[in-house]
């Protein structure tokens, strides 16, 4: 569907409510639009799915996304505000439509690419900031009873708004794969970015644990600007075989000196091959990341205390 098509669709469905300000964005399932909502003057997002729905389309998987989003509240999850059928009068196609939150200051991969294409690494501590944010949203899904997991958590997926102070605040965007498990569940439908998927899931299993590895990769290129496999040059058998993983993985401090040991075992703990090794949750992950922001800010200060002391010393004997 065309911009043109589909500002003349929302604004005639939705008898002027909103206005479509342009086109935000196409990922592999829907298009996003950026619209201003003329009685609340409040600019927020509707995504639009592409394929059309009909009489075998099973509208409840379809509005998954938001029946899930809708009962996850927290800062650091994306807001959706409305869904239902938009209803194109041509061609008397429905299709189904999302209203969000509107998030301004892009996604994590855009950020992230910032700083690799001018050859710099991510500051250690603007890193662990936005996995702490990261867990913390998606902590909201896996302490849900029961708990839920996103199976598609990606740079991509993680997208930029900014508070008050003009701190980056997070939001985890993008449910439509997330699935309420218990344990784990088994003989499921292979679904994710391959990058990002845990190894278990190239078996049809998952767990909140497949969520935990996906951070470890984002975690891992925000420390190295780089990914810790190259799964993308590997056949599905071989995937399903887990050949990527029998690779040594270097620990992030190969790439990046200023990484710590303390780092380099969390994240190697998210990426450890076999789930029961890793981080049970979002939430048990994120008590370490929280102990390494002390620990790093801790070091920070003391830093600073022994560059000021040199600095006196320096000028009282001059």
């Amino acid at each position: 569907m065309g911009f043109d098509k589909a500002k003349h669709l929302i604004e005639k469905f939705f008898n002027g409510k909103f206005e479509v300000k342009k086109f935000l964005g196409e990922g592999s399932f829907a298009n996003v639009y950026l619209v201003n909502h003329n009685y609340l003057d409040t600019l927020m997002a509707i995504k639009i799915v592409k394929e059309p729905l009909n009489i075998s389309t099973n509208k409840k998987e379809i509005f998954r996304e938001v029946t899930l989003a809708s009962q996850l509240r927290h800062e650091n999850i994306i807001s959706i505000y409305d869904a239902a059928e938009i209803t194109d009068f041509e061609d008397e196609k429905s299709h189904a439509y999302f209203v969000m939150e509107y998030v301004s200051g892009g996604d994590l991969e855009e950020f992230l690419n910032s700083f690799i294409q001018n050859d710099l690494f991510m500051p250690i501590g603007r890193s662990l900031d936005l996995i702490k944010q990261i867990l913390m949203g998606l902590n909201t899904l896996h302490s849900a009873n029961p708990p839920i997991v996103h199976r598609d958590l990606k740079p991509k997926n993680v997208l930029l708004s900014f508070n008050s102070s003009g701190d980056i605040v997070i939001k985890i965007s993008d449910f439509g794969f997330a699935k309420a498990v218990t344990t784990g569940i088994s003989d499921i439908d292979i679904a994710g970015t391959r990058p990002f998927m845990a190894p278990e899931i190239f078996n049809k299993s998952v767990s909140t644990g497949s969520d935990v590895y996906a951070v470890g990769v984002m975690f891992y290129q925000l420390l190295t600007n780089c990914y810790p496999y190259d799964v993308d040059k590997y056949t599905n058998e071989e995937l399903i075989d887990l050949k990527p993983w029998q690779e040594e993985l270097k620990p992030p401090s190969y790439y990046n000196n200023k990484v710590s040991q303390d780092l380099d075992r969390i994240v190697l703990k998210c990426l450890e091959v076999d789930s029961s090794l890793r981080y049970i949750d979002a939430g048990d992950l994120l008590n370490d990341v929280e102990n390494a922001i002390d620990v790093y800010k801790s070091n920070r200060l003391l830093q600073m205390i022994i560059i000021s002391m040199s600095i006196l010393m320096s000028i009282m004997i001059m």
